[in-house]
């Protein structure tokens, strides 16, 4: 991680002095949507833990030095989100997921990628080329240590431990892309890929079925992606500098200051449409505890957005967002701080309707966007509006031993979501009229959508407790997206 940032300010300087000066130098920004899955062995018994595929996202920036016109040389420096999913399937008298077909553990793992790579241009028709291209690279891994189990009548389900690889995990990507060159002389490419990881990125281990099996549960980095992404080559931007030196006899500071207060410029009357994705954070709120045995707690799932934004005049807008995801029952107790066990039984559709207020200096820059409105939806159920279920916990935090059972009951009170939110958000320019967003918002929820009894044992003092839980409309979301503008 200490090496990354120097790198990425030096590639990101590289690119600013050059890509003004030919077009033999890019700048690329790239949205990354991939595939991975662990991998599992047994060691004993004949039972392998399910290896589920999951998806990961990435963004992205590269710098491109062409040192031939049909080689590149490519310097990549990113970051991404990778999911993780535990859950069994049913065997003999273990329920698995047939009981609670959607429950499960997850855990979100971050990673800093860094590559340096080559390719060669194979074909060029009008505006279209395709290029293979490979690269080495490493990939570091957030440091933790993750597990989680579950249990039930018939025993303990499963149990599973892992923890990310410390050294930076070496790896070779291979490759092919498609561009298009817009009218602007920018290009739009999609980039398919694959890395191969000369390490696992994870290391850990799995039980199943009152232990009756177990064995190693790995994963070793082994990535397919698809990448969308928009280059920047800097022959627009030398002629206008030129132009602006010579008409208005600046010196060449001078003209980049101008010219980059004229592209932060936007019309008080524009119209966006913005289209994203990213993390939802249903919260469960726990509202009566007596023993302090649960904490409130959430899990991310992925949500899809589609905004519409339209200026009033002085900085503010006016704005719209359809939004899809589910509504999440999570279980965090205080003995297993780093441990969720959540359940899903609705999807829900909401609609915000609120304001934006651009945070404008006299130079156009925008520093951020504020947004404020009310959200309203429905939830969709799955399996009904009542589900129960019952489990057993056991292990040790901190050399401190705990064992616990629990019995849930849950309903839906109502299947209308009503909130009001809070937000920021930021632009980043990658074109004249394309931006990329990076946004967050808090949402307050005005009603209980799923009411929660939980009957909490400790088997080791066998006292007992009842608590309540609720879900409102509450939560949070951060998504990353692509903003384009509709008018000139």
């Amino acid at each position: 991680m200490r090496v990354a940032l120097p790198l990425f300010l030096l590639v990101f300087l590289l690119f600013e002095s050059a890509v003004a000066q030919t077009s033999k130098n890019f700048f690329t920004y790239g949205l990354t949507v991939g595939a991975n899955r662990p991998q599992t062995a047994i060691l004993s018994g004949d039972q392998k833990f399910p290896e589920q595929i999951l998806p990961s996202t990435g963004f992205n920036f590269q710098y491109t030095r062409m040192v031939h016109p049909k080689v590149p040389l490519n310097f990549t420096a990113g970051f991404g989100l990778m999911g993780v999913k535990l859950s069994a399937p049913a065997n003999g008298g273990f329920m698995g997921d047939q009981m609670s077909p959607f429950s499960w553990g997850t855990f979100t793992l971050t990673n800093l990628r860094l590559e340096v790579g080559s390719g060669y241009e194979l074909f060029q028709k009008n505006r279209s080329t395709c290029s293979v291209l490979g690269g080495i690279g490493i990939r570091k891994m957030s440091n933790g240590s993750y597990g989680s189990m579950s249990s039930e009548a018939q025993g303990e389900l499963y149990r599973v431990e892992f923890e990310t690889s410390k050294p930076s995990v070496p790896f070779v990507s291979l490759g092919a892309q498609w561009s298009y060159q817009l009218k602007s002389a920018n290009l739009l490419s999609v980039k398919l890929s694959y890395d191969h990881s000369f390490n696992n990125i994870y290391d850990g281990t799995y039980m199943l079925y009152n232990q009756s099996s177990y064995g190693t549960y790995n994963n070793q980095g082994r990535f397919m992606n698809l990448q969308i992404g928009y280059t920047l080559n800097g022959q627009n931007k030398a002629a206008r500098l030129a132009l602006l030196q010579q008409e208005q006899q600046l010196d060449r500071k001078a003209a980049k200051k101008l010219y980059r207060k004229e592209k932060r410029y936007i019309d008080p009357k524009s119209m966006f449409l913005r289209t994203s994705g990213g993390i939802y954070l249903s919260r469960t709120r726990i509202s009566d505890d007596p023993n302090n045995v649960m904490k409130s707690g959430s899990v991310p799932d992925f949500m899809p957005q589609l905004a519409f934004e339209k200026g009033i005049g002085s900085n503010l807008y006016l704005e719209a967002t359809l939004s899809s995801g589910r509504v999440w029952f999570t279980e965090k107790y205080t003995v297993m701080p780093y441990s969720s066990m959540a359940t899903s039984t609705s999807n829900h559709l909401q609609l915000s309707l609120g304001a934006m207020y651009r945070w404008t200096l006299p130079s156009n820059y925008v520093i951020l966007n504020f947004h404020a409105g009310l959200s309203s939806g429905l939830l969709f159920d799955k399996v009904g509006n009542a589900w129960s279920s019952s489990s057993q916990w056991g292990g040790a935090m901190n050399n401190t031993p705990f064992e616990f059972s629990t019995q849930i009951s849950s309903t839906v009170v109502s299947k209308y979501v009503g909130a009001v939110y809070l937000g920021a958000s930021k632009d980043f320019r990658l074109a004249n009229r394309v931006y990329l967003n990076l946004g967050y918002r808090r949402y307050f929820g005005f009603n209980t959508l799923i009411n929660s009894t939980i009957q909490h044992t400790d088997l080791l003092t066998q006292q007992s407790s009842v608590i309540q839980a609720k879900v409102k409309g509450g939560g949070s979301d951060i998504v990353l997206g692509l903003k384009f503008k509709l008018n000139k």
